[in-house]
């Protein structure tokens, strides 16, 4: 894919909301919209990508989550471990069993259901727990899961409409040639 000028400049304005609002929600009270607009400018060019390489007939699904897993999993794992690490200094004992947890839906991409159903993003709790913001990769992680199998799917349904839109037509005109014109004679 060619380099976009006006894709740059979208992920820069969102960098730019986004920072803004974590330094003051007051300057910027909706800078969160820049997380959103990530989320689009991610989706869109992951699925032109999809979509051209089914369109070659080039796409491979196991490549597709090698590549993301090679992508995102040795930063993101390493960030773990460096969060595991610190927390053995920093927190108390007492705290263990929630950063337990916290680490382990964050482990395995999920981290976003579950800080959704203990907390509201802005929670008191919230602002203590150092994986807060991967939920952000987990819900990119979730769509890379889904995306190419939905995609796939689709295909196959309209692979499959065609197939039955043609034997649809054929069993009509066999009907109406063999049956309807045969009673005829």
């Amino acid at each position: 894919m060619n380099f976009r000028n006006d894709i740059q400049g979208f992920r820069a304005l969102a960098v730019i909301f986004v920072f803004i609002f974590h330094f003051s929600t007051s300057y910027l009270p909706g800078g969160f919209i820049g997380v959103d607009m990530f989320f689009v400018i991610s989706g869109y060019l992951i699925t032109k990508i999809i979509i051209g390489k089914l369109n070659k007939g080039t796409f491979d699904i196991k490549d597709f989550y090698i590549s993301r897993i090679k992508r995102i999993a040795p930063a993101y794992f390493f960030l773990l471990m460096v969060v595991w690490i610190i927390f053995l200094f920093l927190f108390t004992t007492c705290e263990v069993s929630k950063f337990r947890s916290w680490h382990f839906w964050t482990f395995i991409f999920n981290s976003n259901n579950h800080f959704a159903k203990v907390d509201d993003y802005f929670g008191a709790s919230s602002n203590e727990n150092p994986l807060l913001h991967t939920w952000t990769l987990s819900v990119e992680m979730q769509f890379y899961l889904i995306l190419p199998l939905l995609l796939l799917i689709i295909r196959q349904i309209k692979l499959l409409t065609i197939i039955l839109a043609v034997i649809s037509i054929g069993l009509i005109s066999y009907i109406k040639i063999v049956i309807l014109e045969g009673n005829k004679a």
